[in-house]
């Protein structure tokens, strides 16, 4: 099966965890998600700088004094000094064959422009239904939430 590179990148910024890696490279600070902690990708030594987040289990560092959001593959690439794209494929052989189709099925692209201009089939009554709701959250009597819930609701009918 041939993938691109950026499907190895994919792959290794959800499987590589600051909160695993970066206590291996620095045992004296103490990498938590949601907790401070000194940046590793400068000098920071005084106060700590940065947050690691999990944005659906997959990590990212924020650092308030770059402002600058870093991901697993810039631990592999600017603290581990290795080619991301070769860890990525080395993590992409270990992978099975049935992990490695299913990786690729949740990480399919999606084309957005396709999406949106495909010709509707809406009868006049659901088009007028729609400006009603769309006014309704334009004076505030509904949400973005609820719009969105009755939009998708009409769509699907």
């Amino acid at each position: 099966m041939k993938v691109d590179k950026e499907t190895f990148i994919k792959l290794l910024n959800e499987k590589v965890k600051f909160t695993t890696v970066l206590p291996k490279l620095n045992s004296e600070n103490i990498y938590t998600v949601g907790r401070p902690c000194f940046c590793p990708f400068h000098d920071n030594t005084n106060t700590p700088a940065a947050v690691i987040y999990n944005n659906g289990g997959k990590e990212t560092l924020w650092c308030f004094s770059e402002q600058k959001l870093y991901k697993p593959e810039d631990i592999i690439k600017l603290l581990i000094n290795e080619d991301p794209y070769k860890v990525g494929e080395h993590l992409w052989n270990k992978l099975t064959e049935t992990e490695q189709e299913v990786f690729l099925k949740e990480n399919q692209p999606i084309d957005l422009a396709k999406e949106f201009s495909r010709e509707t089939t809406e009868t006049d009554q659901t088009k007028n239904l729609l400006k009603e709701v769309y006014k309704a959250y334009q004076y505030d009597k509904i949400n973005y939430q609820e719009l969105l819930r009755i939009y998708l609701k009409l769509k699907t009918e």
